[in-house]
């Protein structure tokens, strides 16, 4: 096996390169390749404990400094498409968050790669544990962090994480460090999963129209949004008063919350759902209380209905998993429960769809258009000292093609190839990439249907959550 490379010096000029994948490391420094594209001195960031408020500062300076940097590198390799009287408006600090532990960190590099291939940073790897920046120091040198960084987290839930489990941590640890970069920092933050594949660079389709005008961009998945790709503006996240700035906000206190300890999270569901008192602390622990994914589809709701939901965090493992704890007759329980959980479920969903507005579409078919929500928070969108009104949030459920699900984007390209005449694809190598021909900063699926070219599906990304592990390994080697 031997990878192939694509490398743009300073003057334009192309060079393909062919290595074994041991030279991946070298290929990947990204001191060597700023010193081959001449793009000037550029930040570092030394491996850190983000609870350290020196490492904190530290990593607020290098994500603008990295911003900057980045933005200058473009300039150098003619990819501005603005003024530069424009850049400041153009390219706001921003970052590309992504969390992993030891078993996961390969993904992560693959991942890394074709972001910084595609111009997309800095990129903050969050850590689980040091060892994991030790890893990425080896994978990439000594003093790497130019647009690469890596940092680790202390903090700890206040249950233990042996009961809420590995992956739930990390999750649980990411959104509350999404909240810190975009609220308390300012920063304009992508967070992605390490099984996501990229056709172009996240970061500048997001910074474009039509996707400019929104605070955030999230993955659409059921019932509403996905919570491994999800895109959260500084500019309108971090003012007060907001809806973005609440979502965060919540979003992060009640993941925290859930995954504390038995006493409080005990406290909490009962005041929620009063006939969980019934359910002892053993089998209250084994519920997943605390999924992110959930918690996020809440707070959606609470912004579009005006006051705080617990619809999919609280409610549905509720009547799922602690059956017959309300008090009804036993052998009717479980299927009242699931008839109960099901009608519960679709009449929230159906009242919060209701308040959202189809977006501007991004091709021809109804998968090119997402949904968007102008949100204030639950009480309404005033400073509480000075009673300013603050604008509504708009919340966009990204379309269904743009980050894409393995499933999604696999039906795409079967559509594509079985149009009545021959699919016609950019120029590549027939992998699933040459299918998507570069439009505005992203990637559009185009076919020919009767003589008649089709510009169908924008497609940034492929999440690959949906595929056993051995295929998203596999997928994401294949890619890289």
């Amino acid at each position: 096996l031997r990878l192939q490379y694509r490398t743009i010096t300073a003057s334009g000029s192309v060079h393909h390169i062919s290595m074994p994948p041991g030279g991946l490391a070298a290929c990947l420094s990204l001191l060597a390749c700023a010193r081959v594209m001449g793009a000037g001195p550029a930040p570092h960031f030394e491996p850190g404990d983000l609870e350290e408020p020196a490492q904190w500062e530290a990593l607020i300076r290098w994500a603008r400094l990295g911003t900057r940097h980045a933005q200058d590198m473009g300039a150098e390799l003619g990819q501005m498409t603005r003024a530069d009287g424009d850049r400041a408006a153009w390219r706001a600090p921003e970052l590309v968050l992504m969390s992993t532990d030891v078993g996961s960190y390969a993904s992560a590099l693959f991942t890394m790669s074709q972001l910084h291939s595609l111009g997309a940073s800095p990129t903050l790897l969050h850590a689980m544990s040091p060892d994991v920046c030790r890893d990425h120091e080896i994978a990439f040198g000594p003093a790497t962090a130019i647009s690469a960084g890596c940092a680790w987290s202390s903090w700890v839930p206040g249950g233990r994480v042996a009961d809420i489990g590995l992956h739930q941590f990390i999750f649980v640890s990411r959104k509350r460090l999404l909240k810190r970069l975009v609220v308390d920092g300012g920063l304009s933050v992508l967070q992605i999963d390490t099984d996501t594949i990229w056709f172009a660079n996240p970061l500048e389709t997001l910074r474009e129209p039509p996707f400019d005008r929104y605070a955030a961009v999230l993955q659409m998945d059921h019932p509403f949004a996905n919570g491994g790709v999800v895109f959260f503006r500084g500019s309108g996240c971090s003012r007060p008063g907001s809806g973005c700035h609440w979502l965060l906000t919540e979003l992060a206190s009640r993941v925290e919350i859930f995954s504390g300890n038995i006493v409080e999270l005990r406290s909490r569901l009962e005041a929620i759902v009063p006939w969980l008192r019934n359910a002892t602390d053993k089998r209250l622990a084994k519920v997943g209380w605390a999924d992110e994914q959930n918690h996020l589809n809440d707070m959606i709701s609470s912004l579009a209905l005006g006051r705080s939901v617990y619809e999919q965090s609280v409610w549905k493992p509720a009547l799922k998993d602690l059956r017959g704890l309300s008090g009804e007759r036993k052998e009717s329980s479980a299927s009242r429960h699931s008839s109960t959980g099901s009608k519960r479920t679709s009449t929230m969903t159906g009242r919060v769809s209701s308040s959202f507005v189809d977006s501007e579409p991004l091709g021809n078919s109804k998968e090119s258009r997402g949904k968007f929500l102008l949100a204030h928070p639950p009480g309404g969108g005033r400073r509480r000292n000075t009673g300013e009104q603050i604008p509504p949030s708009a919340i966009l459920i990204a379309p269904r093609t743009l980050f894409a699900h393995a499933q999604t984007y696999q039906r795409l390209l079967r559509g594509c190839a079985q149009a009545t005449r021959q699919a016609i694809c950019a120029p590549g190598d027939g992998d699933g990439g040459a299918h998507l021909a570069g439009v505005a900063g992203a990637a559009q699926l185009v076919r020919e249907v009767h003589g008649r070219v089709e510009r169908g599906h924008v497609v940034v990304g492929v999440h690959l959550a949906g595929l056993p592990r051995l295929y998203r390994r596999s997928a994401l080697r294949t890619h890289a």
